[in-house]
């Protein structure tokens, strides 16, 4: 599991620095997220992320979903904060839920 951490800092890392315009991203906690992110001027950006997670006791639901979201800059023009850039945003994210609960979702996001 460190590895596994630890490599994906390190290809986020990398892959932020190697290009200008575009960001691939993620995060782990109770379950897996990837994300890319493209920047359509100084302030404002696009991200799409791909879902997975695996929830209840013993793992008893699988979960896939995605996501779009439209972003923009609350420095934009101005200094960045220590090194963040927050955003604000919304998006449309749909997901499918598979075992103890088996659905489908859509749902609008701030």
């Amino acid at each position: 599991m460190k590895k596994t951490l630890l490599a994906l800092t390190a290809l986020t890392l990398s892959a932020s620095s190697a290009l200008a315009d575009n960001y691939v991203g993620g995060s782990i906690g109770s379950g897996l997220t990837v994300h890319y992110q493209s920047d359509l001027s100084a302030g404002s950006a696009i991200r799409y992320g791909l879902n997975l997670s695996a929830l209840g006791f013993n793992f008893s639901q699988l979960s896939v979903g995605g996501g779009v979201d439209y972003l923009n800059s609350f420095s934009a023009g101005s200094a960045n904060l220590g090194g963040l850039n927050p955003y604000y945003g919304f998006g449309l994210d749909a997901g499918v839920a598979l075992g103890g609960v088996t659905g489908v979702s859509v749902y609008p996001h701030v």
